[in-house]
């Protein structure tokens, strides 16, 4: 992440770093104490036994530590070890919730797209659980937004197909009937008011859902996004963005919150 930002070459066909570059990166092992880094020792022999181990095994051991999970035998433990190591890294930059989430959806989803690529992790289809995140972070920023409990609170849901769905976002005065977040499939019966709205919706806009990919529309206290279903629009990163969004909107518009 840090590379693809300040390398001259990075992120330009070749992922070539320079060593006045790499000589740049943040390395705060002056702060760390002596616990910490014998932690870091301990990490570090950890590390190494599992590459040894895969070494052995004639699994290719060049790109273990940057694999996605397999979730099958010593692969699956250098993942572990692997967010671990993230983990202790954010920890010793002092990155906020906010930026780890930046850098971990630029590395594991976003940079699929890098260099004219469409790679499967950026345009494959997100998960029930990068669904039910990207709907949680979305809510998170806009009730941190309004503040105070009693002023009111975002319900959301999002109902889906296979190539596309529709957030509903609903402002619900006073608070306490905003139900827990929704994602279910299109056609679920107990979502049918829902659907109803993202038929007329469509029916009424369709030529503006074929030109934007990341629709918002405003009716009075609701609020909805039409989005296709690829991952790169499901990401926590992408709900900070919708949330600034829909806020920024909210004010210059003089309306209701969301």
């Amino acid at each position: 992440y840090h590379q693809f930002f300040l390398s001259t070459h990075f992120g330009v066909q070749r992922a070539i770093a320079g060593l006045a570059d790499l000589r740049k990166l943040p390395v705060p092992v002056a702060a760390l104490s002596r616990r910490e880094l014998a932690e870091w020792d301990n990490l570090h022999n950890r590390v190494a036994a599992a590459y040894g181990k895969n070494y052995e095994t004639r699994k290719p051991p060049q790109n273990m530590l940057f694999k996605r999970a397999t979730h099958t035998g010593r692969e699956s433990e250098m993942e572990t070890l692997l967010t671990e190591i993230n983990e202790r890294t954010y920890e010793a930059l002092r990155l906020s919730e906010g930026e780890r989430q930046l850098v971990h959806d630029f590395v594991h989803v976003r940079y699929a797209l890098n260099d004219g690529k469409v790679g499967k992790a950026a345009v494959g289809l997100p998960s029930q659980i990068e669904l039910r995140g990207y709907a949680k972070r979305l809510k998170a920023d806009l009730d941190a937004f309004v503040g105070d409990l009693s002023v009111g609170r975002h319900q959301v849901d999002v109902v889906h197909e296979q190539t596309s769905a529709m957030v509903c976002l609903d402002f619900v005065k006073g608070g306490q009937n905003a139900q827990t977040i929704r994602v279910v499939p299109a056609g679920a019966d107990m979502e049918k008011q829902l659907l109803e709205a993202r038929q007329r919706l469509r029916k009424k806009i369709a030529q503006w859902v074929y030109f934007d990919r990341n629709l918002m529309i405003f009716e009075g206290a609701r609020t909805y996004l039409l989005k296709p279903m690829q991952r790169f629009h499901w990401t926590e990163t992408q709900a900070m963005l919708d949330a600034e969004e829909i806020i920024s909107r909210t004010l210059v518009g003089g309306g209701e919150p969301a």
